[in-house]
């Protein structure tokens, strides 16, 4: 029997993403797989202390009290008393910052040992303020860096973060991409009465993510489509000078924030626009373009990270180059006046956002853990 460990932060509630909804979505899916040689397990720190199973996973929740931000060794000293219980002979940390999860991993001998880089803190620290104390930003970028040398197996979602963990770690690196709920999306084919022809941002208002590149083509947008459209889903730290720049661009009557959208209603809006805009400066892998895709949609995104890996440039949309407002607004100008091209390319991403589902995540998860397990990638941490 072999005995795998997960760690990381589960949702209990809807009202997180990022990190915590993939992991969700791995543990849901390797749930399903009916495999007599393995014993999944999950722990993770809640506000509440329970065990239950998501199909074949068992899931334990610790109780997090608030000395364990305090002292965190204590924090790290419980996981060591419940691994102690479960023991695993391999244990998968999700996520490379700072987390009693991952100090932990770090601590733990005689393990084999998997981390999955979501994102880089070195990149994330360029664009904001992870911490307002920077010398604990300083901090979390060497312990990243440190598990990044010292964990020999990393999971990384994208070719480009691949090369990226790769001029910091000489560990073995797998690329896994990210996964997306196609049957759930397929569901729910609702189409909202809204503004045509009609442009879709989604997502997080950060200044990582460019919505101010998106804001400043407009103006060029316009011009040529005079009754276009740009729908905002999402909030964030850059909501009020987002505003302010829709006002100084006198695009009050072509923008929309809708504040933060989520579930049916972001699948509906999805199926109602004509192009989905993803144009962050930088993006580790951009699972709102296979949403899109999903939903048949043409996806305009930048050329950065892991993008191109998702979206095929002239197939299934159109990619621009960073940060340049004028080369995006040509870009849309192009697929908004080509409504032939627009269906072509939609049709084109639905077919290629079937090969991105969570199934197929947790199998090459899996078939990673056995290759492990039977010594195909050494435990060099030892």
């Amino acid at each position: 029997m072999i005995k795998v460990l997960m760690l990381g932060n589960f949702p209990l509630n809807n009202s997180v993403g990022g990190v915590s909804v993939h992991t969700a979505n791995l543990v849901k899916s390797i749930g399903k797989i009916d495999d007599d040689e393995f014993e999944f397990w999950f722990v993770s720190f809640g506000n509440r202390s329970m065990s239950f199973n998501c199909g074949n996973v068992r899931i334990r929740i610790v109780k997090a009290y608030k000395l364990y931000y305090i002292l965190p060794f204590i924090a790290i000293l419980k996981l060591h008393f419940v691994t102690n219980e479960i023991k695993p002979q391999i244990l998968h940390v999700q996520g490379s910052n700072i987390s009693p999860y991952l100090l932990f991993a770090l601590l733990k001998q005689n393990i084999r040992k998997i981390i999955t880089v979501h994102g880089l803190m070195s990149i994330e620290t360029k664009f904001k303020s992870v911490s307002k104390v920077k010398l604990l930003n300083f901090l979390s970028i060497i312990i990243e860096r440190y598990a990044l040398k010292s964990i020999p197996n990393i999971i990384v979602c994208s070719k480009d973060m691949k090369q990226l963990v790769s001029n910091i770690s000489s560990s073995r690196i797998h690329v896994i991409p990210n996964g997306i709920n196609f049957e759930y999306i397929q569901r729910y084919q609702k189409h909202l009465s809204i503004k045509k022809p009609a442009l879709l941002y989604m997502g997080l208002l950060s200044r990582i993510k460019g919505v101010d590149v998106l804001l400043n083509a407009m103006p060029i947008i316009v011009k040529e489509e005079p009754d276009v459209h740009l729908y905002i889903a999402g909030s964030g730290s850059e909501y009020e000078n987002l505003v302010k720049i829709v006002e100084d661009l006198n695009l009050v009557n072509h923008v929309t924030f809708l504040g933060f959208v989520s579930g049916i209603e972001k699948y509906s809006f999805y199926n109602s626009i004509d192009i989905c805009i993803l144009p962050s400066i930088y993006e580790s892998f951009g699972i709102v373009s296979l949403e899109a895709m999903a939903c048949g949609k043409p996806v305009i995104a930048s050329n950065t990270g892991g993008i191109p890996d998702v979206v095929e440039d002239g197939k299934t949309g159109l990619l621009f180059e960073p940060s340049n407002f004028g080369d995006l607004a040509k870009k849309i100008i192009t697929l908004l006046g080509d409504e032939t091209l627009r269906e072509k390319m939609g049709e084109e991403g639905f077919k290629r956002a079937k090969l991105f589902q969570w199934d197929h995540v947790a199998n090459s998860t899996k078939h990673l853990y056995e290759d492990l397990y039977r010594g195909v990638y050494s435990m060099n941490e030892i």
